[in-house]
């Protein structure tokens, strides 16, 4: 229902649009919600909320406190981590349990996974010796999980 619903967009922030999007129908699956209820939850009406998010609707901005709103009532921070994306910045959640050297030693087989993934994504890109828009999105991809699991191992080792 939500997925896709408004097409694809040009502007900067249609990373977020589209998250919110799939955030939101990720909620309403999960708590069998329909649009309505989740309009009502966030103080507003079905039809106010399908304009906020649509990428290309000026008059009915996306606003911060809506994405606070809608992060805090799904307690989805998918959200949030696309904003960091957005400017080039890696959204780490503090670990809740106390690590131990199994953990330490699993993230760091992680880290090194998403490295050598990281590794093959650039070099199988590169081969035609250029990269197109659809390699280049990949590539940044692997980079940000790869920073993401690399900053995860910081913290933990910090707690250590």
């Amino acid at each position: 229902m939500l997925q896709d619903i408004f097409g694809e967009s040009e502007r900067e922030w249609g990373t977020v649009y589209k998250t919110v999007q799939k955030v939101i129908k990720r909620y309403m699956q999960k708590t069998n919600k329909n649009i309505n209820d989740v309009a009502r939850e966030l103080g507003t009406t079905k039809g106010y909320l399908y304009k906020q998010m649509d990428p290309n609707c000026d008059s009915h901005p996306l606003s911060i406190d809506r994405l606070l709103m809608i992060t805090y009532i799904t307690k989805d921070n998918e959200i949030l981590k696309t904003i960091a994306e957005e400017f080039d910045m890696v959204l780490v959640e503090k670990q809740k349990i106390r690590c131990n050297i199994g953990d330490i030693d699993e993230t760091a087989d992680k880290a090194n996974i998403k490295s050598g993934d990281l590794f093959k994504c650039v070099k199988m890109s590169i081969s035609d010796g250029i990269i197109d828009k659809k390699e280049k999105r990949a590539i940044l991809k692997e980079i940000n999980e790869a920073e993401r699991i690399n900053a995860l191992l910081k913290e933990i080792i910090k707690e250590v």
